[in-house]
């Protein structure tokens, strides 16, 4: 099921269909049902919104053992979008995601290699990290910044 809050996904749509952008439903057949719904939001954020954070992992593994975690920005709003089940949200702000899904955007483990926002400098980013490493450290890119993270809760910018 898909995590996009239904009665502001309806006031979006309603805007942009008085503003003539979207006309892809008959108003004679009234309410567009949710499948409709979640899909044309989904295409809206992904055509019309901008990816402010990602977090690449990359596990070793076949099949899905590699991947992306997004979370964009969307008309003032921000949404998680997950690979298999679609967008997650209506988030207030950046911080809202974050620290509403803190393992998923600032852990550390083996898999991950490098996060990337627009909105937060590196700095900001290293000092929220969360670390779950079994090896010593490993290096990841923070805002194409490479940074050392250790097992025990450093992290420190690469010279």
């Amino acid at each position: 099921m898909d995590g996009l809050d239904d009665k502001w996904c309806k006031a979006i749509l309603s805007e942009l269909i008085a503003e003539g952008k979207l006309d892809v439903f008959d108003e004679d057949e009234g309410e567009p049902d949710r499948e409709w719904l979640i899909e044309a939001m989904t295409n809206l954020i992904l055509d019309e919104g901008d990816i402010v954070y990602a977090l690449y992992w990359d596990s070793g593994g076949p099949g899905a053992g590699a991947g992306v975690e997004h979370i964009f920005r969307f008309r003032g709003s921000y949404f998680w979008r997950l690979e298999v089940t679609g967008f997650l949200g209506l988030f207030q702000s950046l911080d809202d995601v974050l620290t509403t899904f803190p393992e998923e955007f600032l852990g550390i483990t083996e898999a991950t290699e490098k996060i990337y926002c627009d909105e937060l400098s590196a700095d900001d980013i290293a000092g929220r990290l969360l670390i779950f490493l079994d090896r010593e450290e490993r290096v990841v890119t923070i805002n194409n910044e490479k940074w050392r993270v250790t097992k025990d809760g450093q992290v420190e910018p690469i010279s």
